[in-house]
């Protein structure tokens, strides 16, 4: 009996034991897993914010776009304008009058036998 009396009070220490060692692994999975939904819900903000990240990047990128596209239609439009004032194959009609003014050829003195052929078919 004695031997049952310390066998029993062996197994009730080693049950209080299992149930100490029971509580602890309880609580220390309580908190893998309250860690792992935290884990869960850091993984799931990386993707919006990679995404985030992207639509900013391509916002700059087409920003410096716009400017670049609004820099060279400006300087084309200037540029343009400036073409036109420096090239005019025609010119404008004051200019031609003025270059006619200055390069207009001396009458050449009266030719007899043009005069004569005038004064023939008249």
């Amino acid at each position: 009996m004695a031997l049952l009396h310390t066998e029993k009070a062996d197994k009730t220490a080693l049950l209080k034991t299992a149930r100490q060692t029971q509580q602890r692994l309880s609580q220390q999975l309580q908190l893998v897993l309250a860690q792992s939904g935290k884990n869960q819900m850091a993984l799931a903000e990386i993707e919006p914010r990679i995404a985030i990240a992207a639509a900013a990047q391509a916002s700059h990128e087409l920003n410096d776009m716009i400017q670049s596209i609004d820099a060279v239609t400006t300087a084309v439009l200037n540029g343009g304008e400036q073409m036109l004032q420096d090239y005019n194959p025609i010119g404008l009609t004051k200019d031609l009058v003025q270059s006619n003014q200055r390069q207009q050829a001396p009458l050449p003195a009266s030719d007899a036998a043009f005069e004569a052929f005038l004064a023939a078919g008249a």
